[in-house]
């Protein structure tokens, strides 16, 4: 299965999402900040990301940035946020691949992380 780095920081709904794809057979990582998550892409790049856009440290659109500036065009990333205005413009979006507001189902989770992947 995929390798899925969550990033997240509300504990509880990272938790769900992290036994949902783990219960799928996904290795599953999960990071609250966009620092601690550049250090995980560092040591393994994952297939897939799932990114809250509010988070401590910075804007998930920092971390969409360093995507994009380091040519990792081959992750998915799935924004999962209910702050779309913190949408980053321009060239960074073009290694996104879904966009979606929170709340969703988990059976919504499972079928974008599997559309995802089939495009890897």
């Amino acid at each position: 299965m995929a390798d899925v780095l969550i990033v997240e920081d509300d504990l509880d709904l990272a938790e769900s999402y992290v036994d949902l794809l783990q219960a799928r057979g996904h290795d599953v990582r999960l990071t609250t900040t966009v620092a601690e998550s550049i250090r995980q892409i560092k040591q393994k790049h994952p297939e897939v990301i799932i990114l809250d856009l509010s988070l401590p440290d910075h804007s998930g659109a920092a971390l969409i940035r360093y995507i994009w500036q380091q040519l990792l065009h081959n992750v998915r990333v799935i924004i999962i946020s209910g702050h779309s205005e913190m949408m980053p413009d321009g060239n960074f979006m073009e290694v996104v691949d879904l966009i979606l507001n929170k709340p969703i189902s988990n059976g919504q989770l499972l079928t974008l992380v599997e559309r995802v992947l089939i495009q890897v």
